[in-house]
């Protein structure tokens, strides 16, 4: 197994690289007709993962989404034409709270069976998992945490709900990124008009203007090392903001200047960044931290918890069954079902990069539809948790 953090990071890098090479490529690129390139990046880490060629647990993993998704939402917001975001915003914060519904739907159907076929020793305290389950649903981990510390769960249940909530959440992440291949057929099914989101921004391999390699390598060079810079100092600005609970900490404050101030600085001459490859690059760094979340969902996790497992993954259908139900009937695109989904049931790094698969344009709304899920998330799951208590009273 290599272990060393600098050799699975180059080896990371090597895999995303071969395969952004071979997805541009007259020759190969029909290998990613069916399977796109962010399922590639996804799964082969998970592979490698899975069979001991990299470790599960690594600090660089982590590491990754804190430094590289600063930097990537720099480059991803820079050009961002802030009239699409307003254009969106309804259609956008409404697929966010069918999410959420969809979220309590499934949990209560789920709930309901697996009351029925645990054993009574789990019956006891499940109401409390169910709510914890929900809340990082409807947030992310920082909800779960709080609600383990409200209702104190206690560490049986608590080991069985992270395998549940890390398969599936990647899973379900997996899930949207292979729909985005078939964005165009499934957005004529609900008749939804998303023709305002598309975008085609030119590959960092392929020279946009008449420049030689050499220069077009500086200018990479260049937009990575003021991405990364800009990254820095939003996390060192974050340092000095106060701390609110588990909900508004120093990460929150991070999230919050990585996506404001670009999107501020946008309406600058910056914005001409964006003639050099500027979302481009950063869509690359997103595959990197894509490749960094497949490497921890391991497959053998499969064993570990089975049954909640399975039940979360009928929880995640049934979120989504009613998420397209209510896309179908307001026609809302399926860019926006995603990253309303993926804001619900992933956070904060994970949304954004979804949301750029489908369109750059939608980056910054994945980060905020995240960061508001972050803000009511334990609290829909306290709210939740006791529908479920009362719920086993019934059922009983």
């Amino acid at each position: 197994m290599i272990t060393n953090p600098f050799l699975v990071s180059l080896l990371l890098f090597i895999t995303i690289l071969t395969l952004y090479i071979l997805s541009q490529r007259d020759k190969t690129k029909n290998l990613f007709k069916f399977l796109p390139l962010p399922f590639w990046c996804y799964f082969i880490p998970t592979l490698l993962s899975s069979f001991g060629v990299i470790p599960q647990d690594l600090p660089f993993y982590s590491a990754s989404g804190r430094y590289l998704l600063p930097a990537c939402l720099f480059l991803l917001l820079i050009g961002t034409e802030i009239k699409t975001i307003f254009h969106i915003k309804g259609q956008a914060l409404c697929a966010m709270m069918y999410g959420s519904l969809g979220i309590v739907l499934g949990g209560l159907f789920t709930y309901g069976i697996a009351f029925q076929i645990l054993p009574k020793v789990w019956q006891e305290e499940l109401w409390k998992g169910w709510g914890a389950l929900s809340a990082t649903w409807s947030g992310g981990s920082a909800n779960l945490l709080a609600i383990k510390e409200i209702t104190n769960i206690s560490p049986t249940l608590f080991s069985n709900l992270i395998v549940t909530d890390t398969f599936v959440a990647y899973l379900w992440m997996a899930f949207l990124v292979f729909l985005s291949k078939y964005q165009t057929p499934i957005d004529h099914w609900l008749k939804a008009n998303p023709t305002y989101l598309e975008i085609s921004p030119e590959p960092i391999f392929i020279t946009q203007l008449n420049i030689s390699y050499f220069k077009k390598g500086l200018q990479i060079l260049s937009l990575l090392l003021i991405s990364i810079l800009s990254g820095i100092l939003f996390l060192t600005i974050s340092g000095w903001m106060p701390s609110w609970g588990s909900l508004f900490n120093r990460f929150t404050w991070t999230i919050i200047f990585a996506t404001f101030i670009p999107l501020f600085l946008s309406q600058t001459r910056l914005k001409h960044l964006e003639n050099y490859g500027a979302s481009s690059l950063g869509q690359f760094l997103l595959y990197l931290m894509l490749a960094s979340i497949g490497a921890r969902a391991n497959l053998s996790t499969l064993g570990v918890a089975p049954l909640f497992i399975l039940l979360g993954i009928v929880w995640a259908v049934i979120h989504g069954i009613v998420l397209l139900f209510f896309g179908k009937i307001f026609r809302i695109p399926l860019s926006l079902l995603a990253t309303s989904s993926q804001a619900n049931i992933g956070g904060t790094i994970s949304a954004p990069i979804v949301a750029s698969l489908y369109s750059k344009n939608l980056t910054p709304i994945g980060v905020i539809l995240a960061t508001l899920g972050n803000i009511y998330g334990t609290y829909l799951g306290l709210l939740f948790s006791q529908v479920c208590r009362s719920f086993s009273d019934l059922l009983k």
